[in-house]
């Protein structure tokens, strides 16, 4: 639901209808928002635009996966 390269975030996809799916985010948040806060910036406004659009679909945070670090949102 969201594609990431290199740590930055790039896409993100509004249109998936799958019962699960998979919202990366960074690998080490403290590290982002000390040394690179435009960074930390872009991720804030990147989860603001496409986690509440799943919510308020009816996807609720069932797990979280590492490596990359991801939440998976799933749909009863």
């Amino acid at each position: 639901m969201n594609r990431v390269e290199e740590g930055v975030p790039l896409e993100a996809r509004l249109d998936l209808e799958a019962p699960r799916l998979l919202f990366q985010i960074p690998e080490d948040w403290g590290r982002i928002l000390r040394e690179d806060p435009a960074l930390a910036l872009k991720w804030r406004e990147h989860s603001r635009l496409v986690l509440p659009h799943y919510f308020a679909q009816g996807f609720r945070l069932v797990d979280f996966l590492r490596h990359p670090n991801r939440y998976v949102l799933a749909k009863d």
